[in-house]
């Protein structure tokens, strides 16, 4: 009977199955900030004049900290740039948009971060009225340690 109740005495070897792949850093689930908590700099790079400076300040009304970046190079489509692909800060921002397609992620490693850059592009057309509340993700159960890996889902010990 001991012999059942016993832990095993060091870490148990490790066995990868195929459906047990965890969730890659660039995953695109990740969830978004309250606005308040983003630093965005916004830069122009289409040919309408002012177009930072208004999106600037539409973002402020949102509840995002913005400032303006001034202008960059011509792009027709509308960039996110944040530290991490999956970024939360970027997820925010991107979700504060209305392009014509998908807003361009992607990652810089320098940046902060809550620091977000967006480029606008020519298929940037306007900013979101509101930023839509994301719900908080499920809470998942603890990974297993080696001392409970090798356990029965059940307490073998009588009542």
């Amino acid at each position: 009977m001991t012999r059942f109740l016993a832990r095993p005495a060091g870490p148990a070897p490790t066995t990868t199955t195929p459906g047990s792949k965890r969730p890659s850093r660039w995953s695109s689930t990740a969830p978004a900030l309250a606005p308040a908590k983003v630093s965005v700099t916004v830069r122009n790079a289409t040919i309408r004049q002012g177009l930072a400076a208004r999106v600037t300040a539409q973002l402020k009304a949102l509840g995002f900290k913005a400032t303006n970046g001034g202008n960059a190079p011509p792009s027709a489509t509308t960039k996110v740039v944040s530290a991490s692909a999956n970024n939360a800060a970027g997820t925010t921002v991107a979700r504060a948009l209305n392009t014509t397609g998908r807003a361009a992620r992607s990652p810089q490693p320098g940046l902060a971060n809550h620091a977000v850059v967006l480029t606008l592009g020519a298929d940037f057309k306007a900013v979101a009225t509101r930023v839509a509340a994301t719900k908080p993700p499920p809470p998942r159960p603890p990974n297993p340690t080696p001392a409970t890996r090798d356990l029965p889902p059940w307490d073998p010990r009588p009542c």
